[in-house]
């Protein structure tokens, strides 16, 4: 009786001989270039992973710095107003050190305009870039998007006539993904 091995269907792949030196240097260029391809998007993706950790901590630092901003000019604001109210009683009730209150409460004033210009400068920088991270990874994301279409737009399965309509819902699909990505397109070039 003969041998006879089952082969679990979900094991089973297709398995090409290779009878020629040429077949053999073929698949051998072509799991090369595989491989290759491999490497660059994992060093793509680790530059990625690596760009986007720097994001996160640089926005932790600007949350905690905005944050220790706010509660500063909080305690200015509160504190002061009740500074310059005491200071303008003391003015008012002819105090022995009148001019010294005066001069403190102008150096407090200045000080705090001085702040408050610091702080909105500050705001501003840390808001600029915020808005240059979020352009780079839209444009990450739209260079990777074109990137992926643009393979799938050079491959040559358009001459095979076969399953021309499902090749005419993917043309359809692309045109309705374009349209999608047209306002993000829009918006990355007008920035």
């Amino acid at each position: 009786m003969p041998k006879t091995v089952e082969i679990d269907p979900l094991d089973a792949r297709e398995i090409q001989v290779l009878e020629t030196a040429e077949d053999i240097q073929a698949r051998r260029d072509q799991v090369l270039t595989h491989f290759q391809n491999f490497k660059d998007a994992a060093k793509y993706r680790r530059e990625k992973l690596e760009d986007s950790r720097e994001y996160q901590y640089f926005k932790r630092d600007a949350d905690e710095l905005e944050i220790w901003i706010n509660e500063k000019l909080q305690i200015c604001s509160q504190d002061g107003k009740a500074l310059d109210e005491f200071g303008r009683q003391l003015l008012d009730n002819q105090h022995y050190s009148s001019d010294l209150i005066r001069e403190k409460l102008d150096l407090l004033s200045k000080s705090r305009v001085l702040l408050l210009d610091k702080i909105s400068e500050k705001r501003r920088m840390l808001q600029n870039t915020s808005n240059y991270f979020t352009f780079e990874r839209d444009c990450d994301e739209l260079k990777l998007w074109a990137k992926e279409k643009l393979k799938m737009a050079l491959t040559k399965d358009y001459m095979d006539t076969l399953n021309i309509n499902l090749k005419c819902q993917k043309h359809q699909q692309f045109l309705n993904e374009l349209a999608a990505y047209q306002p993000k397109m829009d918006s990355v070039i007008l920035n």
